[in-house]
């Protein structure tokens, strides 16, 4: 659905309409940037190729990301699929994660993973098409 609202209406920059982690209505209608299409990322190595150039939205197994403060996270659970986020960026150890759950949230609402399938992060994903 947030793909096709982004190739529809566009989407701003975050320093235009900063992210405030709070529910309710959203202030802006538009933006200028448009994606023409999406592609779908499956495998690790895809998506280490990806995020070199674009975030990634992907989905993960985020049961115990609760009590996450610091660090590098592994201990993932292994159940099922559960949320979805937007992966940042890659270092050499880990993966850099944006959550949705606001700045007090672990560092500063974000997570780092450990590279590899952690949380199920490699299973699906979505990259835009400018």
């Amino acid at each position: 659905m947030g793909i096709i609202y982004a190739a529809v209406n566009g989407v701003v920059t975050e320093s235009t309409y900063p992210y405030q982690a709070v529910q309710g209505d959203c202030l802006m209608d538009s933006g200028p940037f448009k994606i023409s299409s999406y592609k779908t990322i499956t495998a690790c190595c895809s998506l280490n190729e990806e995020i070199m150039s674009n975030p990634v939205a992907v989905t993960v197994m985020a049961s115990n990301w609760g009590d996450y403060e610091s660090g590098i996270f592994n201990e993932c659970d292994k159940e099922w699929i559960n949320h979805a986020v937007l992966l940042t960026g890659k270092t050499s150890d880990v993966y850099i994660v944006k959550n949705s759950w606001g700045t007090e949230w672990g560092e500063l609402g974000y997570i780092r993973l450990t590279l590899g399938d952690c949380c199920g992060v490699c299973g699906w994903g979505l990259s835009p098409i400018a």
